[in-house]
């Protein structure tokens, strides 16, 4: 239903203009004062949001040790950022969302008139698919079926959407703070894997090489031991072989004497008989 009220005069203007600058205060960054329509707002850890741009510029001034974290210009807060940067902040889209409906209102001359019968707004139409403020003449034609109430239901709707939008944010907040704890946790777990793995590792190989070593010194002593013996039977073949050699150099002399004497038969025999034994020996 239409609600019939005529303008108050110059203290409802006041209330609008306060109201409306109030507003888009809400929904602008307070470093650079453009609007969140304009410049992606980023929610820090304290819940406070800012421009993506004022926060980058912010963590450019830093020093290098200082590049993954960023303070918030309003409380003090540090927020630690994550290998994406500020990029990786939580986009505040509740407010990029009320500040783009409010630039889009944001169509009227200064004076906060109505663009298409210059009136004052004085009203708020709360049907879904208006859901702005109009003027008189606007409830009495455009809107005219609509849901219309006065100015200060409009702000009261905005006011409860903006808590409600503030108290959202506070949850995704407490999620992500949630988030990066137990990720925090999860890089703890896994340096000490990491470190228990090393050291599995070292001891595994450090029993290998002790086992190697000693397996080693073990194959040294047989091949020294089966060498040694190996030349021990060499020495004493060797020997064996030289008193041969020496024996038979002697019976062939001795025969070869007594070829060329006078011996009879009977002692040719004997000496022929010698020497097949000794041929026998070798």
């Amino acid at each position: 239903a239409v609600v019939s009220t005529q303008s108050t005069g110059k203290t409802n203007q006041n209330k609008r203009a306060y109201f409306r600058e109030g507003m888009e205060s809400l929904f602008q960054c307070s470093v650079c004062n453009e609007g969140f329509d304009i410049n992606t707002p980023k929610i820090l850890s304290c819940s406070h949001s800012f421009c993506e741009k004022c926060l980058e510029d912010s963590v450019e001034k830093n020093s290098d040790d200082d590049k993954g974290r960023i303070t918030c210009k309003q409380c003090g807060k540090e927020t630690i950022l994550t290998c994406e940067g500020v990029n990786g902040l939580l986009t505040n889209l509740i407010a990029k969302e009320l500040a783009t409906k409010i630039r889009e209102q944001r169509t009227v001359s200064s004076n906060f008139t109505c663009k298409s019968h210059s009136k004052v707004f004085e009203l708020f139409c709360e049907d879904a698919q208006c859901m702005k403020l109009i003027c008189i003449v606007c409830a009495l034609t455009d809107h005219k079926n609509h849901n219309v109430s006065v100015f200060e239901k409009a702000e009261q709707f905005y006011k409860t959407s903006i808590l409600e939008g503030i108290s959202n944010s506070r949850n995704v907040v407490v999620q992500i703070d949630l988030s990066i704890e137990n990720a925090i946790n999860c890089v703890d777990k896994i340096q000490q894997q990491k470190a228990n793995a090393q050291k599995q590792v070292k001891d595994s190989v450090n029993k290998i090489k002790e086992f190697l070593s000693t397996r080693e010194n073990e194959l040294l002593e047989e091949i020294d031991v089966k060498c040694s013996e190996m030349l021990s039977d060499l020495a004493h073949y060797i020997a064996k072989l030289s008193m041969l050699s020496t024996n038979t150099k002697q019976s062939i002399e001795t025969i070869e004497t007594q070829l060329h004497s006078n011996n009879d038969l009977e002692t040719q025999m004997k000496f022929l008989q010698t020497t097949k034994e000794t041929h026998a020996n070798i």
